[in-house]
C-alpha cells in the first residue's frame, strides 16, 4: 500500500513492521542505489526544479530505524525527516520531500504549505502510484526519478511563484540514510 503524506495518521504499535525492520539488510539499498543513480537523480531533480520556486528533496532509506520501527510507519517517519532536514524552511514555502522506504516498498510524498494548498491529495496520490509501479518490477531509481519527473511537472503547473535568479535553497543530492 502506498500513502502521500497530506493528513498522518498515526501509527498503531506493530512488532510485526518491527521484525521486518529488524532483520532489512542494509546492503539492499545500495544494490538498488548505486552512485550511478544517486548522479542520475541529482540531475533529475535540477532539471525538475527549473522555472518555479519549489525545491525537491529526496530521502531514500533502506529501513525504518531499529528503535522506532514498533511505534512509527513511513508515513511518521516521513513527516519527521520533512523537519529533520528542513524541507519547510524555503522562502516560498516550497520544500517538496519525496521519501522512499525500500523495506516496505513505500512512498511518501510531504508538500510544504505553498505547494499543498495548490494541489489535490489525490493527485499526489496518483504519483505515489506510479512511483511504485517502478519498484513492483524492482526498478526503484527509474521509479524515483519518474517520481522527481512528476514532481517538477506539478510544481511547474501549479506552483507558479517564479524568480529571475532563483537560489537552490536546498542540496538536489538525494540522501541515502
Amino acid at each position: 500500500m502506498v500513502r502521500q503524506t497530506q493528513n498522518p495518521i498515526a501509527a498503531n504499535p506493530s512488532f510485526k513492521r518491527w521484525w521486518k525492520h529488524a532483520i532489512y539488510m542494509p546492503w539492499l539499498t545500495a544494490r538498488y542505489f548505486n552512485k550511478t543513480n544517486l548522479d542520475e537523480i541529482e540531475q533529475a531533480v535540477q532539471a525538475a526544479e527549473l522555472g518555479h520556486a519549489g525545491e525537491i528533496v529526496v530521502i531514500i532509506e533502506g529501513s525504518l530505524p531499529f528503535n522506532q520501527a514498533y511505534y512509527i510507519n513511513t508515513q511518521e517517519r516521513a513527516l519527521e525527516l520533512f523537519g529533520q532536514y528542513k524541507v519547510w524552511d524555503t522562502e516560498y514555502n516550497s520544500g517538496m520531500l519525496l521519501y522512499v522506504n525500500i523495506c516496505e516498498h513505500r512512498v511518501e510524498l510531504v508538500a510544504d504549505r505553498g505547494i499543498h494548498q495548490f494541489v489535490m491529495p489525490e493527485h499526489w496520490q496518483t504519483l505515489c502510484d506510479q512511483i511504485t509501479t517502478e519498484f513492483t518490477q524492482s526498478r526503484y531509481a527509474l521509479g524515483v526519478l519518474t517520481g522527481v519527473k512528476l514532481i517538477g511537472q506539478t510544481l511547474q503547473a501549479f506552483y507558479t511563484v517564479k524568480l529571475q535568479e532563483m537560489e537552490n535553497e536546498r542540496s538536489n543530492r538525494p540522501l541515502l540514510i
